[in-house]
């Protein structure tokens, strides 16, 4: 774990040390429409992935032997939904222009960004599942190096503005992708033909994880279009601002995630093989270090948020000074959000994930409500507020439902004795 936060955290430190360029090069309606264009990946990207990483960490435990096989027919299946959204997207295309207020070149760009960016993780999840994690630390550094100088670049140099980091972007995720390829040659090698019953069972999984996914995209994009087309660009960019420092932290928790998502999965695919005391006990550790991660980023979002503040109102307080009010609620989000991300963890591997896409759908959809609603009240702050109190809302829903679908002792955490069993 410490070498998922050194490398995830040096790989994120190396764009940030940009961005302060290029906020200044920039200006508000500008920041708005690259984090539109973003906001257009993560719509698109649950609907050719269909969480096929997910499915590919969760059965990687299962048959070591079947991996090639398993991993070749995930990219048979994320191809075919690629072309299968391609070919919606078509029809649509005039209506998001109309949203996101980019042209149909840049929505290109979004479509195969989108692509390239599930191919990658499907490798990436490969090399975190193995528990390569130096090989993956010097990944994400090479992207992240990537990104910044295609930045100054495009920014700087050559000053093509807002094109010019969407084409860093882009850029960026074809590298990504080849980098895949590079790699995963060789696994592959030779190319087997498609097998429908994993291409079946991988539908199964994710189809219903789909409506979980799009959910993530309404509680981080939504609220993005909404000020876009109520408040303006220059709204949405003072938005962003906040979201891109606040995004600094996620480095913490993704940096555990990294980690702790296979070593969950390896350890809980052991009960065959142990006893129900070991496998208490087990849980037991589990839910101790989960509690450990919670409390440590807990102090660091506090301290962050006083940082970026001081840091917003020293650097950046005669273009983004209001950004520093929606910090807080920013920062309560991740926190909540985290707990939710910890949780769903034994959805997954309880492989029951229908009532998972249920309730996060539901609290979107009750999350579009409160945006609209409170944004026509309070402005931008109104999608700030909005995000913290559904994220509460959907960590008490998922805990109820992981606990029923995998119980774990969430609320005692002691080491069993073989008399407690008895």
């Amino acid at each position: 774990m410490f070498i998922y936060a050194f490398s995830d955290g040096l790989s994120k430190a190396m764009p940030f040390l940009v961005f302060p360029i290029i906020a200044y090069y920039l200006s508000k309606e500008e920041f708005g429409l690259i984090t539109n264009y973003s906001v257009l990946i993560s719509i698109i990207g649950p609907f050719i992935g269909l969480a096929s990483t997910s499915y590919f960490g969760v059965n990687y435990y299962n048959d070591k032997q079947g991996i090639p096989k398993l991993y070749i027919n995930l990219l048979y299946f994320n191809t075919l939904l690629f072309l299968l959204v391609s070919l919606i997207l078509y029809f649509v295309i005039d209506y998001v222009q109309q949203w996101t207020k980019l042209s149909t070149v840049f929505i290109v760009f979004a479509l195969l960004s989108a692509m390239f960016g599930i191919f990658s993780d499907l490798f990436l999840t490969k090399v975190r599942m193995e528990e390569n994690v130096r090989f993956f630390g010097i990944i994400n550094f090479v992207l992240s190096a990537t990104t910044v100088l295609f930045t100054v670049l495009f920014i700087v140099v050559l000053k093509y503005g807002w094109q010019g980091r969407i084409l860093s972007l882009f850029l960026t995720s074809i590298v990504s992708v080849l980098i895949a390829v590079y790699f995963i040659k060789d696994f592959l090698k030779p190319l087997k033909k498609p097998d429908f019953k994993i291409i079946k069972s991988a539908l199964l999984f994710g189809l219903p994880l789909l409506p979980h996914n799009l959910s993530l995209w309404i509680k981080t994009g939504f609220e993005k279009i909404i000020i876009t087309s109520k408040l303006g660009l220059a709204q949405n960019g003072e938005y962003s601002f906040a979201l891109t420092i606040c995004s600094v932290f996620v480095m913490f928790s993704g940096a555990f995630f990294s980690a702790f998502s296979p070593y969950v999965f390896k350890t809980l695919s052991e009960f065959k093989n142990i006893t129900a005391l070991d496998l208490e006990n087990n849980k037991r550790a589990i839910v101790k270090k989960s509690y450990y991660f919670l409390i440590i980023y807990l102090i660091i979002l506090i301290a962050g948020g006083v940082i970026a503040s001081v840091g917003i109102e020293l650097f950046f307080s005669k273009k983004y000074g209001n950004s520093i009010i929606y910090i807080p609620f920013l920062l309560g989000y991740n926190f909540f959000n985290s707990c939710y991300i910890i949780l769903s963890i034994f959805i997954y591997f309880s492989r029951t994930t229908k009532y998972l896409g249920i309730i996060t759908i539901l609290t979107s959809f009750l999350q579009v409500l409160t945006t609209v609603t409170f944004v026509k009240i309070y402005g931008t702050l109104g999608a700030a507020i909005s995000s913290l109190i559904i994220s509460i809302i959907t960590m008490i829903g998922i805990f109820i439902y992981s606990n029923k679908v995998y119980p774990m002792p969430w609320l005692s955490f002691r080491k069993l004795d073989v008399n407690s069993i008895n």
